[in-house]
């Protein structure tokens, strides 16, 4: 990955993130978290990290400026484990899911780290993705596949995806949708975990 243009590696062991740049090879360990780390994603100036929640603290969210480093701000409103986080492909929003004790889809507003709006998933989810083309589109994955959209109302919209028959077939009933990921043209890719992957593009998986 590259913050601030450099090349660097990151990784997670348990409540810090160790970030090393490439050419280098200098270290750079972020300490923040007082429980282990579930989730992380970046732009080309942000870094975020999740963790779980402790005892009666709700779970965190830290937002790191990528160049520097620095502590940005820290996000709570999860009262459970984050299962997945991901920032727009312009970095004006944040999506984080919590996992199935509390069903709570989150946007947040990156210019206040504000939450923007809050919707309920029918669901559990297990990843989202944001759409490379769109800042106001993302999917999630769990026991369905939905399509989201931030609307002229900036409210939530969201429509269930509607995966090829054959693909149903052959993954099963108790199937689980457990990964998700965009290509650059826009194409998504669909994981589960009996270990079929589909793909298509929004418009053809999407059923109102």
């Amino acid at each position: 990955m590259l913050f601030g243009g450099v090349p660097c590696f990151s990784t997670l062991l348990a409540m810090f993130i160790i970030a090393e740049d490439l050419k280098t090879s200098k270290q750079v360990h972020l300490i923040q978290h007082t429980e282990t780390i579930t989730s992380l994603t970046h732009t080309s100036d942000r870094l975020v990290s999740c963790s779980g929640a402790q005892k009666l603290q709700p779970s965190q969210i830290c937002i790191w400026n990528a160049d520097t480093f620095q502590l940005l701000h820290t996000c709570t409103y999860h009262e459970h484990q984050i299962q997945s986080v991901e920032l727009t492909v312009d970095g004006s929003y944040l999506i984080s899911v919590g996992n199935y004790l509390e069903n709570a889809l989150v946007l947040w507003d990156m210019s206040n780290y504000a939450v923007h709006t809050v919707a309920k998933t029918e669901h559990y989810v297990h990843a989202v993705a944001c759409d490379p083309q769109n800042a106001t589109e993302f999917v999630t994955v769990g026991k369905c596949v939905q399509f989201w959209i931030l609307d002229h109302k900036q409210e939530l919209s969201v429509a269930t995806g509607s995966l090829p028959l054959q693909f149903i077939r052959s993954i099963g009933d108790e199937a689980e949708f457990t990964a998700v990921t965009y290509t650059e043209t826009g194409m998504v890719y669909i994981g589960t975990n009996t270990g079929y992957v589909t793909c298509g593009t929004p418009d053809l998986l999407l059923v109102y």
